[in-house]
């Protein structure tokens, strides 16, 4: 069997079902100054899991479904957080 199933806990998402090779293989891709491991099939898990994950939904939908709490800065670093917790 090609598909792994992987329950979530976020009530948003239910359980899901992954296709395998999404998984097996993966690339190097840089984000900020580091370089990380994502999976080959990153694309085609956004689109199963979000839909058109590249466009904005209408302002009046954006609103988290993830717990309150957090920080959205899209002029610094996650890096600028960090260090002010440490």
């Amino acid at each position: 069997c090609g598909n792994r199933i992987v329950p979530y806990s976020d009530n948003a998402y239910g359980l899901q079902i992954y296709k395998r090779e999404w998984f097996e293989d993966y690339e190097i891709t840089e984000f900020e100054d580091t370089k990380i491991r994502i999976p080959c099939g990153w694309d085609i898990y956004l689109k199963h899991v979000y839909g058109d994950y590249m466009q904005l939904p209408p302002e009046e939908e954006r609103i988290s479904s993830h717990s309150q709490g957090g920080i959205i800065d899209f002029e610094r670093s996650y890096k600028y957080y960090q260090e002010r917790l440490n």
